[in-house]
């Protein structure tokens, strides 16, 4: 968990100039340019927020009911119970980082 908070700090740090990440990424096969283009105009810090906020957790049960209704799953079942928050919200304490990202809503 907590190099998955260091990461998005990192990219969040890098805000006015993602050309490292890209970089990075671009080692996957995925053209330069094309991470330029997808992330382009957006906030790296609203995009890449580890909170599990309403908006993951609505993420989540969309993925669920549609896992449920193509008959991938047998049942649907409720996301919030097996979310334990309580390891990101230690490492956001230890790394100072409490209320650097704020949770998304949902559009």
């Amino acid at each position: 968990m907590r190099q998955y908070v260091l990461a998005a700090k990192w990219l969040a740090d890098q805000e006015k100039d993602l050309s490292a990440a890209y970089r990075v990424w671009a080692r996957s096969g995925v053209p330069f340019a094309a991470f330029k283009e997808d992330w382009a105009g957006e906030s790296v810090r609203y995009r890449d927020s580890p909170l599990v906020d309403a908006y993951v957790v609505a993420r989540y049960k969309t993925s669920i009911a549609d896992a449920k209704r193509l008959g991938l799953i047998r049942t649907a079942f409720d996301f919030e119970p097996w979310v334990d928050r309580s390891f990101l919200d230690q490492v956001l304490k230890e790394e100072k980082l409490e209320g650097f990202w704020k949770p998304r809503t949902l559009p």
